[in-house]
């Protein structure tokens, strides 16, 4: 994985995933999974399958069908600029906390038993703190390595979901009363 040794002032020795590269790839939102994009009636749209995170996220920036239906055919890296075009019809009722809460909604999906193998390569890290750093300015679910800023919400996401997996894995207590 692309990890590495991190001491804390205490001595304290810990793992670090920073980039989602190399053995670590699996981590990117352009890895191919399968995720399901949630119905919105509200806006008239059905349950969609994707190929991957990203391309899920950038058809839930809209709320255009038809468009979402083209992004299902798209790489994730074209799903990713055709939400960066300026006549991209993003949804109107776009802010931070859906942003957040579609985007654990899929990384949910993608490391569960829809992706099996996935969801062990997740456990695989252990507890290691995984940052999704990058260098194109990504500070809101990514960290900007140029800026030595971000907020990190998918490696926070992404760990968040590890923690579950390892907490289904420790079989309960037997209690003899």
């Amino acid at each position: 994985m692309t990890q590495c040794l991190y001491v804390n002032k205490n001595g304290d020795t810990k793992r670090l995933t920073i980039e989602f590269q190399g053995e670590s790839r699996f981590l990117s939102n352009f890895y191919p999974c399968k995720v399901t994009l949630p119905a919105e009636p509200e806006h008239d749209l059905p349950e969609m399958e994707f190929s991957s995170i990203e391309n899920a996220y950038a058809a839930w920036k809209t709320t255009g069908g038809q468009i979402r239906k083209i992004i299902q055919s798209l790489s994730p890296k074209e799903a990713k600029e055709l939400t960066y075009s300026k006549n991209f019809p993003l949804r109107p009722d776009l802010n931070d906390e859906d942003r957040l809460t579609i985007m654990e909604i899929l990384v949910n999906q993608k490391y569960s038993d829809k992706n099996p193998e996935l969801k062990q390569l997740l456990l695989s890290t252990g507890n290691a703190t995984i940052i999704a750093g990058n260098d194109w300015n990504d500070t809101f679910f990514g960290f900007c390595l140029k800026k030595s800023f971000g907020l990190n919400h998918l490696g926070r996401l992404t760990a968040q979901r590890r923690g579950q997996l390892q907490a289904e894995q420790v079989e309960p207590e037997l209690s003899y009363t």
